[in-house]
């Protein structure tokens, strides 16, 4: 008897198989690109507190305005939302 096709106990195991690796990569792909969002948050607040202290020393006193610093600010909201920081100091904390 030649075989030409598969059985569907075949094509079943193929979608069990494809689901459970989409179930353990996604997670995966989702704390990546928290933790990169992160790491541009971390970036970004650095730059900024380097730039107050410049301030701090030209002018003696403490900038009253973000827009008194001397960056170029452009922070969209894909950069950092607060569900994704709590979820990736959650990880942090009980994960690592």
């Amino acid at each position: 008897m030649n075989k030409k096709a598969f059985t569907l106990l075949e094509l079943l195991i193929v979608v069990l198989i494809i689901g459970i690796l989409a179930a353990i990569a996604l997670p995966q792909y989702q704390m990546a690109i928290g933790r990169s969002k992160f790491a541009t948050l971390k970036e970004f607040t650095r730059s900024l507190g380097e730039a107050r202290n410049r301030y701090f020393l030209t002018h003696s006193k403490y900038p009253t305005s973000v827009k008194d610093l001397d960056i170029d600010i452009n922070v969209t909201s894909e950069i950092y939302s607060p569900k994704a920081h709590i979820r990736f100091m959650l990880y942090k904390i009980f994960i690592v």
